[in-house]
């Protein structure tokens, strides 16, 4: 068989963990205890040693804040939540929140309506796998992306998990390179299909070669492979038609010539043979007048508009700030400016309400809830988190 597609079956491990939330300019009183959104944000304060986890409703109004913290523990939620937690890059198909640890490579499962932990499992053997992302392919079936391998530098797999338990791996590696797979993310594509997100490096990350999606059939092979023509692509977003793929690539700074293989690379979501346009950070720089290095988040707005985070350098010492842009018209325009570099986290636009959108100001510890017109945000709203803690409001989704 061949090497992308060997499975090598495992034991069974468990192992358990907690979660995040909140969501964004006039300022919102938080809501009781009791107050349970039915649908909204799930934000992640953190300040990469320990990890809260809060629920914002979709109008900013109610607020359950620290449903799960670094120092939760529960006959579901074994293990302490790290300072290095995710959120799962695509919804998941049962109504719930998936909190992937990537310190303690376990899997939290919470119920977003009740805010009680559901599950919590482990895709870890012997080694640290720095798991990556989850997602549920049926009720029993399941898979994770793992950047590391067991032990030794041979990149990253996709782990198969049946019943909470790793049974086996998906190699992703292309037999005859030098540049290793580094498992990423997932997407749902057409017919049902579950596409991954890796990046190629060579073993010491001093060089990568483009980033690509790799297509897994119904019996845990690789299919097919989708080049994204940019380096280090780890984010993505789907436009609201769901149409579209937008993938966010950092190139490797240093290696790469003028940022030539940094930017946004968008591919046609129902086809998913190649990409269909590319538009560089560079474009981005010279339109907004200021550098434009790398994307940290970036959302559909509408079909032909995105909005998205910019991260600025300590080095350099420049900011953080958030713009958007014009797919049609390619305009770009600032929205807003971030503290220090690293302080504004994840934008999000909200998918049963096109139009409004939500992103984290870590500095402020407040989530922006805010719509979009002509360019111009409107109405915005800060949802003031717990500022007695250190923590700050970084990651957030809706669900």
């Amino acid at each position: 068989m061949a090497a992308q597609q060997r499975i090598t079956h495992l034991a069974r491990f468990w192992v358990a963990l907690p979660l995040l939330v909140a969501a964004c300019n006039s300022t919102a009183r938080r809501g009781s205890d009791d107050a349970r959104p039915a649908g909204g944000l799930v934000v992640l304060q953190t300040n990469y040693r320990s990890t809260s986890v809060s629920l914002v409703s979709s109008d900013g109004k109610q607020v359950r804040q620290g449903v799960l913290t670094s120092d939760s523990v529960s006959d579901k939620a074994i293990v302490p939540l790290s300072g290095d937690l995710v959120l799962s890059s695509e919804p998941s198909l049962f109504g719930k929140v998936h909190l992937i640890d990537r310190t303690n490579d376990t899997i939290t499962e919470i119920d977003p309506i009740t805010a009680t932990v559901l599950d919590q499992f482990s895709v870890r053997t012997a080694f640290a796998r720095n798991t990556h992302d989850f997602i549920e392919r049926d009720p029993r079936h399941a898979y994770a992306t793992l950047y590391d391998t067991d032990g030794s530098n041979l990149g990253g797999d996709v782990a198969i998990i049946e019943d909470r338990a790793v049974v086996g791996y998906i190699r992703l590696d292309i037999e005859g390179s030098k540049h290793l797979p580094r498992a990423e993310s997932f997407i749902r594509v057409g017919d049902g299909k579950i596409a991954v997100l890796q990046q190629r490096f060579l073993p010491d990350f001093s060089a990568a070669d483009t980033s690509e999606l790799a297509i897994l059939s119904s019996t845990d092979t690789v299919e097919r492979r989708v080049d994204l023509q940019l380096a280090n692509c780890y984010r993505y977003t789907r436009s609201p038609s769901g149409q579209t793929l937008l993938f966010s690539c950092t190139g490797v700074p240093g290696a790469d010539e003028h940022g030539s293989r940094a930017g946004f690379a968008l591919v046609d979501a129902q086809g998913l043979t190649r990409v269909s346009r590319l538009i560089r950070y560079s474009e981005l720089s010279q339109k907004l007048g200021r550098d434009v290095a790398r994307v940290a988040s970036v959302a559909f707005h509408s079909e032909s508009s995105l909005a998205g985070i910019a991260t600025g350098s300590r080095t350099e010492s420049t900011h953080d700030f958030a713009f958007t842009y014009d797919l049609n018209t390619r305009e770009c325009a600032l929205l807003a400016e971030g503290g220090d570099a690293y302080s504004l986290g994840d934008v999000a636009c909200d998918p049963a309400d096109i139009g409004h959108c939500a992103h984290a100001d870590g500095e402020r510890n407040v989530v922006q809830l805010w719509s979009l017109d002509n360019r111009q945000r409107r109405d915005p709203l800060d949802v003031s988190l717990d500022d007695e803690s250190e923590l700050r409001a970084i990651t957030l989704h809706y669900y």
